[in-house]
């Protein structure tokens, strides 16, 4: 689950986060996200279950494993090669399988997953500096504010396409990604 802001991650004319929606739209998606337990899904996620724009499923908390949490599918996009992002970047911290990329509000998703911290943060680059310079000037910052190890599968602890800045800041880029991730399968 990726938690982020509607409107600032998904909304306006230059989104945070630009997908691609293959049904329902940016717009009406940005507007049920901010209405609660609404998500946006993968089309492979989509295809896979047979669930589309309106349908519902449930995840269970890792911090309440006798607890469900319902979102219905606000849209889906289309995110190819994305998944290996979580492979590299160590978003998939509990399990070395994952069954797809979803976006959420950030705040039901914190409330959901009782999240305390931000771990992951998504941006964009102007193209005016480069990994290195970025790592560099954010590492100071989180080797003050350590937090918490989280766990991290094995998976999650390949270098490839991820460079590593001292103990707390990793970074990989869209580009690496586009790189390393075998091509999309064609339908």
């Amino acid at each position: 689950m990726i938690g982020l802001d509607p409107e600032a991650g998904l909304g306006g004319p230059s989104p945070l986060v630009n997908l691609e929606f293959v049904r329902g739209t940016r717009d009406e998606a940005v507007a049920k996200l901010k209405q609660g337990r609404y998500c946006i899904v993968p089309d492979h996620f989509a295809r896979a279950t047979g669930k589309t724009v309106g349908d519902r499923f449930s995840l269970v908390p890792p911090q309440a494993p006798d607890e469900l949490v319902e979102y219905t599918i606000a849209g889906v996009v289309s995110l190819p090669g994305w998944h290996w992002m979580t492979k590299f970047s160590g978003l998939r911290r509990r399990s070395g399988r994952s069954a797809a990329m979803v976006f959420a509000s950030f705040d039901v998703v914190r409330r959901d997953f009782q999240l305390d911290r931000i771990n992951f943060f998504w941006l964009n680059t102007d193209g005016g500096a480069s990994v290195e310079q970025i790592g560099a000037a954010v590492q100071p910052i989180a080797d003050r504010h350590p937090g918490r190890r989280q766990p991290v599968n094995q998976q999650g602890t390949w270098s490839v396409g991820a460079a590593m800045f001292g103990s707390s800041v990793r970074i990989t880029t869209a580009e690496e990604i586009r790189h390393e991730s075998p091509p999309a399968p064609t339908e």
